[in-house]
């Protein structure tokens, strides 16, 4: 009889442990923009990205409902070279779902202050005409 394979548990208890200060999620959002970390809900990128760590976890509804994103850090990229383009990573953190829109703000926020303003939505333009 082979051995059963034993998966890493993520519990919604888990992830909540990632929820993140203001600080770490200005920092979080320093390290996005200039590449030093990988922060996606993409479900390719998530794929190719964290598909061997992800292999190796039960990921309770509970708990995947409260992950915003998977966070890939550079210094945790295994190898020089990725798959299908994307860097392969040796470990993962979690967005919490309640960390998410303040990590945007801020993302948005560095990326005007470099002077990359993002041009608004068609959707959100329309609600400004009907308003």
């Amino acid at each position: 009889m082979a051995d059963e394979v034993q998966l890493m548990k993520l519990t919604a208890d888990k992830v909540d442990e990632h929820k993140r200060t203001p600080e770490e999620i200005k920092v979080l959002a320093r390290q996005a923009v200039l590449g030093e970390a990988l922060v996606t809900n993409d479900p390719e990128v998530i794929q190719w990205s964290f598909g061997l760590i992800l292999s190796g976890m039960d990921i309770e509804e509970e708990a995947a409902e409260k992950i915003a994103a998977l966070i890939g850090e550079r210094t945790h990229v295994i190898g020089d070279r990725g798959i299908n383009g994307y860097p392969m990573f040796s470990s993962v953190k979690f967005l919490h779902v309640d960390d998410a829109q303040a990590f945007s703000v801020e993302v948005k926020a560095i990326l005007k202050a470099l002077g990359f303003e993002q041009p608004e939505q068609p959707d959100q333009e329309d609600k400004k005409e009907d308003a």
